[in-house]
């Protein structure tokens, strides 16, 4: 099956279904559904220590977060988000400060929708 492009909010996302297919929960399979949510919540916290690191100046933390947010991604089959994590540690490891800050700023957007367009297709709710 092809990635899905799904347009949220004025911004492109692309899921691979097949990838996030492995995490669908069956109804009423709540146990394969906590586990996807904290998966959820997990990247959404990850993207943000990356954020956080950037404001506090902390390049090899923020590498390790970067290599976190791509772990957590890649089986939930986001697709652009990989590649805009890809981006920002290509800016952060060139030393490229406005193309770092424009990239991370990128990363929030889509990582955002990204989560968004995932809890959407489930039917989940963000309390």
């Amino acid at each position: 099956m092809m990635p899905e492009t799904l347009v949220i909010r004025d911004e492109v996302v692309t899921l691979d279904l097949d990838r996030l297919g492995a995490l669908r929960p069956a109804p009423g399979d709540a146990e394969t559904e906590a586990r996807l949510a904290a998966a959820l919540e997990a990247l959404a916290a990850t993207l943000a220590d990356v954020e956080s690191c950037w404001r506090r100046d902390d390049p090899a933390q923020m590498l390790r977060a970067i290599s976190a947010a791509q772990g957590l991604a890649e089986p939930l089959g986001m697709v652009k988000l990989e590649v805009t994590l890809r981006a920002v540690r290509g800016c952060l490891v060139s030393g490229d400060a406005v193309a770092l800050a424009a990239t991370l700023a990128r990363m929030l957007r889509v990582g955002e929708r990204s989560l968004a367009a995932i809890w959407d297709r489930h039917g989940m709710l963000l309390l």
